[in-house]
């Protein structure tokens, strides 16, 4: 009798055991469902990523090709001094933590413009970001940030985030001037920023179903919900129906002047152009996954 109840006794043990693994894979399959469903969306919205990982040290132009998103690889349009260099940057706030990794451009030079081109797109709201840097204390500079356009050398048709005629973040849009529009946050030294822009047929230029003719910039955002940007212009971008290109551009007198850029994004939704909470949640899940096949491994 005493042998028949340790047979049934261990006989339950099994059963509850068989059922606990059950439900934990259940979990771990809804758990990667829940990852799936929020980053397939977002990854459809994202045009183009640029990270340099793949990048020797050195001159940025002609490298990249027809990958990620691009049409073709970088391509100097004037000046020289875009490199590659052995240092990522890094950001994080809130929600959001962006990992840059080895690699990243650094533009020293008084006058320089960088370029690379990205499958033409007319959607009614375009997307950019990067990560940015200063490395060097104080700015005597005219302009320099990242732009996009529907041509490899802007001068009258592009809209741009970064940093124009004054120390603090700012918007350019077309013949908007020099001076742009400012945001409050003013730029400082060795810290790490996160820029968001939008331009949109959102302006004030009486047509707008077939012109761009609004750029806004979010500054170190922390969430994927992106509430109001911090600065608004409203202006002519001079573009017609597409936009093609993202373009690194610096002018200065300032010939030690540097700045550092990182994970290039552009995309048809503020998601896109944010890493996913997915790519973290990933590792997550392979965590869970492996100790649970440790736990399995013990109990057998």
């Amino acid at each position: 009798m005493a042998e028949a109840w340790s047979i049934c006794a261990s006989s339950e043990r099994e059963r509850h055991a068989i059922m606990k693994r059950k439900v934990s894979i259940s979990l771990i399959l809804c758990f990667v469902i829940q990852i799936t469903q929020h980053v397939a969306p977002i990854q459809a919205d994202l045009i183009a990523h640029e990270d340099f990982e793949s990048y020797a040290a050195g001159d940025l132009d002609a490298n990249g090709s027809a990958d990620n998103g691009w049409t073709d690889g970088w391509e100097r349009t004037y000046g020289s001094n875009y490199s590659v260099v052995e240092q990522g940057l890094f950001y994080s706030n809130g929600d959001i933590t962006i990992n840059g990794g080895n690699r990243s451009v650094l533009a020293i030079d008084d006058s320089s413009t960088i370029n690379r081109s990205f499958e033409a797109t007319s959607n009614d709201e375009i997307y950019f970001s990067f990560l940015f840097a200063n490395p060097v204390a104080g700015f005597n500079s005219t302009l320099i940030g990242g732009h996009l356009s529907d041509n490899a050398t802007p001068t009258t048709t592009y809209a741009a985030i970064g940093k124009m005629a004054t120390p603090e973040f700012s918007v350019r849009i077309n013949a908007g001037g020099f001076d742009g529009v400012a945001s409050t946050t003013t730029i400082g030294t060795n810290e790490t920023y996160f820029l968001v822009g939008r331009v949109s047929k959102d302006g004030t230029d009486g047509d707008m179903d077939d012109h761009y003719d609004r750029v806004e910039l979010w500054i170190n955002p922390s969430s994927l919900t992106p509430g109001g940007p911090q600065v608004t212009m409203n202006n002519s971008m001079g573009v017609g129906s597409n936009i093609t290109h993202f373009i690194f551009r610096m002018n200065t007198s300032a010939a030690t002047m540097e700045y550092q850029m990182d994970e290039v994004r552009v995309g048809t939704s503020f998601g896109a152009v944010i890493p996913e909470p997915g790519s973290a949640l990933l590792v997550l899940f392979g965590m869970l996954l492996m100790a649970h096949r440790k736990r399995r491994f013990r109990a057998g």
